[in-house]
Order: C-alpha cells, then structure tokens, then sequence
C-alpha cells in the first residue's frame, strides 16, 4: 500500500468546495437572467414598434386634434410600462402555481 491511496478532507474544504460551487451557479443565473432580460426588452420594443407603425393614423389624427409630441410619447411609454408589468405579473404568478403544483405531487 502506497501513501497515495487515501485522502482526507476536512469540513473546511468540503465547505470552500461548496461555496466555490454556489458561486459559479450563481453567476451563470444571473448571466442567464441578465440575457432574459435583454431578450424581453427587445421583444417590447419590437411590439412597441410594430403598434406606432400601426398607429400612424391615430397619431396623425391626435396631432390634427391639438395632441402635442409629448402626449403620444407619454401614451406609448404608459402602455410600453403597462405591458411589461402585466406580463411580468402573469409570469410570476404562472411560476408561483407551478411550483405549488410540483411541490404538491
């Protein structure tokens, strides 16, 4: 028997292995999260897009109306805020009960 057939770790290095670990996972989330992110704000901007495309009679007729530049870009930064909120909201609550159905089964 060589000297070379055992090893011993101590609590120490069990926890400085697991730590290192958490980390590495945890900047792989955020980097994760962080493309999520950039990918629904370009999804919002596109839909935001598409809609004042779409829009450009309405906002023709605003303006025609007395509707001031400030006006409409309130308007379409408000439903920009609106979606983005209620989409993240129906998000976390579909997240929420999925993971009570898991936890359940």
């Amino acid at each position: 028997m060589t000297s070379d057939d055992y090893s011993i770790q101590t609590a120490d290095s069990l926890s400085s292995t697991i730590s290192s670990i958490t980390g590495m996972l945890s900047l792989a989330l955020g980097g994760i999260a962080a493309i999520s992110l950039l990918v629904g704000g370009i999804g919002v901007a596109n839909i935001m897009l598409v809609s004042v495309t779409e829009r450009t009679k309405e906002i023709g007729l605003r303006k025609a109306l007395g509707a001031k530049r400030n006006d409409i870009l309130k308007q379409f930064l408000i439903e920009a805020v609106m979606l983005s909120v209620t989409g993240g909201v129906v998000g976390i609550i579909l997240g929420m009960g999925v993971s009570i159905i898991i936890a359940i089964l």
